[in-house]
């Protein structure tokens, strides 16, 4: 029986590994251990069961080992081209960068000047947004003497025309807004000026004002001073009176207070004796309560000594009764035997009661 199932030496891995190609081989492969006839009855058809699974799996071992020999050509070829082709992409991409540099670095200036122009245009045009009516007339003359020396670069080309109208729109957004301020400023003086002088005017009706009230305040006083006096003097008769009354107030109610402690005093030491007379009493009972359920435990614990040795004897009796009439021994030996028993004196024999 040869090691291999139905693989001729001469088998191709080319043929066997394109589309459908193991179609055959494997169908030869089944026909052969179809023909096999396992026998499990005797050790020698049990040995020709393993030796045939041995040989399948020798056979996938070896049409296995062909496909990887093939994959692994494959994969070196596929190296050698893919090795190739990144040559081919980065010299191609090198020289495509080359032959386009120069049409690149005009495009890169064409697209800087651009953006220099738009963002020139912008400047001007920003104007408009950094002042308006917060600022003072002064600010905006200054941004149109900027604004009209602003110098126009000659990358400009087509964009210079917008950035003269920008420029133009920013001059006259700053003159217009210049001539706003300077009759808002104007008004604004004018409106201080006439604020000095209401201010003046008031402030001298306020000092005529503050005259008379002086006058008016001091004459107020020295009267406001006299009748005080005397208020003052009727105040201090009023006070001493006062003091007196509160004086035989605080007396008796010195009194009132030392009565109704020495009251209290008593009431704490009556209270004292019947607290001390209930808890004597308490006491008494708890006493007698203890002793009552001490006897009762005793009697309990009295009457259990007494079943258990009641029990103890029963048992011991009919044990002796066994020893005696079903074993043969004498009393005399049954009491000792059952003795030593309840002493456990003797090694895995118990009583159980």
């Amino acid at each position: 029986m040869s090691e291999l199932i139905a693989i001729e030496n001469n088998v191709s891995a080319s043929e066997i590994f394109k589309p459908n190609g193991a179609d055959s081989l494997l169908l030869r492969i089944k026909e052969e251990v179809k023909k096999f006839t396992p026998d499990m009855t005797t050790a020698k058809g049990r040995k020709e069961i393993a030796s045939m699974a041995h040989r399948v799996a020798k056979s996938k071992t070896y049409l296995d080992g062909l496909g990887k020999e093939l994959v692994s050509e494959w994969k070196e070829s596929a190296k050698r081209v893919d090795r190739e082709r990144r040559k081919i992409r980065d010299e191609l991409d090198s020289l495509k960068e080359e032959v386009r540099k120069p049409l690149t670095d005009w495009e890169n200036a064409e697209k800087e000047r651009v953006e220099n122009s738009k963002n020139f245009i912008v400047g001007l045009s920003v104007y408009r947004d950094e002042y308006d009516h917060s600022n003072a007339s002064r600010d905006i003359s200054d941004a149109i003497k900027r604004l009209k020396s602003e110098q126009f670069p000659d990358y400009l080309n087509e964009f210079r025309d917008p950035a003269e109208t920008a420029q133009s729109e920013s001059l006259s957004y700053l003159k217009n807004l210049e001539k706003q301020l300077l009759e808002r400023e104007a008004e604004q003086a004018e409106l201080e000026r006439l604020k000095k002088e209401e201010e003046a005017r008031k402030q001298k009706e306020r000092e005529e004002k503050i005259r008379k009230e002086a006058e008016e305040a001091a004459k107020k006083e020295a009267e406001e001073k006299a009748e005080k006096e005397r208020l003052a003097a009727v105040e201090r008769e009023q006070a001493l009176a006062r003091e007196k009354e509160n004086e035989e107030k605080r007396r008796i109610e010195a009194e009132e207070k030392a009565e109704r402690e020495r009251l209290a005093s008593i009431q704490r030491e009556k209270e004292l004796k019947e607290k001390a007379e209930r808890e004597k009493q308490e006491a008494i009972e708890n006493e007698k309560r203890r002793q009552k359920e001490e006897e009762l435990k005793k009697a309990e614990q009295e009457r259990k000594r007494q079943e258990n040795i009641e029990h103890r004897k029963k048992v011991n009796n009919e044990a002796l009764e066994c020893l005696t009439k079903k074993i043969g021994l004498s009393k005399n030996d049954a009491k000792k035997v059952i003795e030593a028993v309840a002493r456990e004196e003797i090694e895995n024999i118990y009583i159980r009661y």
